[in-house]
């Protein structure tokens, strides 16, 4: 969804697919430039257990790929 101004945006939302995952597997979505991101969660983290509890989840499960 591409928009040059917010309500540009609004409107757009109306064509983003909506649905329910039927089987498949992990996807995982990275949004932004890495120099733009470093460190944004960690404010998060610290703030709200459940985004905390998400973010270990999430990583416990990439852990088992990584060396």
């Amino acid at each position: 969804m591409v928009g040059v101004d917010r309500d540009e945006l609004l409107g757009g939302l109306g064509s983003v697919v909506v649905g329910a995952a039927v089987g498949g597997g992990l996807g995982v979505v990275f949004a932004g430039q890495g120099s733009q991101r470093l460190g944004m969660g960690r404010g998060l983290y610290e703030a709200y257990p459940v985004f905390a509890g998400a973010w270990d989840e999430v990583c416990g499960e990439l852990d088992r790929y990584l060396e």
